[in-house]
């Protein structure tokens, strides 16, 4: 794989958006909905104790107090990461938390009739670490997926790790990260490989 060269002089490729009224009163309230939306290690929520060993954000938040979702997305933290609002340990927690929940080599026929692929990556984790990989439950057993979510999982998961992957290079100015090992079920390998 061709290493990827960045500008060491540049903070980002990003064009820089136009100033707007209010910018910083936006900016302030995006950081405040980031932090009410964050869950440490061992924080609790109305509906479980985050025990992933990571910071987790966690989308729902109501009334910037409790969130209602238990799970951590695979798609929104990319999102997240992106816009620069958190630290770079975090999302290569997160990085780190779907590499490990990343399904083995081997399909898993579901009782429910779905069938999770090879290699494939969680559409969710939920609070106690567990890998749920089709959306509309929070069931980490054979009972997830088939009927209307389908006999596969969403297959654009792992564009989602790729977008976190790349926000904390941008974050860190270490294109170098992307060979940091990696643990997953089938062993541990480079972040590139995963």
């Amino acid at each position: 794989m061709d290493q990827i060269k960045l500008d060491q002089n540049r903070q980002s490729e990003r064009i820089s958006p136009p100033k707007l009224a209010g910018g910083d009163q936006l900016r302030s309230m995006a950081v405040e909905l980031v932090a009410a939306s964050t869950v440490p290690v061992g924080g609790r929520i109305k509906r479980g104790e985050n025990v992933t060993g990571r910071s987790l954000l966690l989308p729902g938040v109501n009334s910037m107090e409790v969130s209602l979702y238990p799970a951590f997305w695979t798609r929104d933290p990319a999102w997240v990461a992106e816009g620069g609002l958190v630290p770079a340990d975090d999302v290569w927690g997160w990085i780190t938390l779907l590499s490990e929940t990343m399904h083995g080599a081997k399909q898993w026929h579901l009782a429910s009739g779905g069938v999770v692929l090879p290699y494939s990556l969680p559409d969710h984790v939920n609070l106690d670490g567990q890998p749920v990989y089709y959306p509309g439950t929070y069931a980490s057993d054979a009972t997830q997926g088939g009927g209307k979510w389908g006999k596969y999982p969403p297959h654009d998961d792992q564009y989602w790790l790729t977008f976190s992957a790349f926000a904390h290079v941008q974050l860190t100015g270490d294109p170098n990260s992307f060979q940091r090992t990696v643990k997953t079920r089938v062993g541990e390998m480079p972040l590139s490989a995963a």
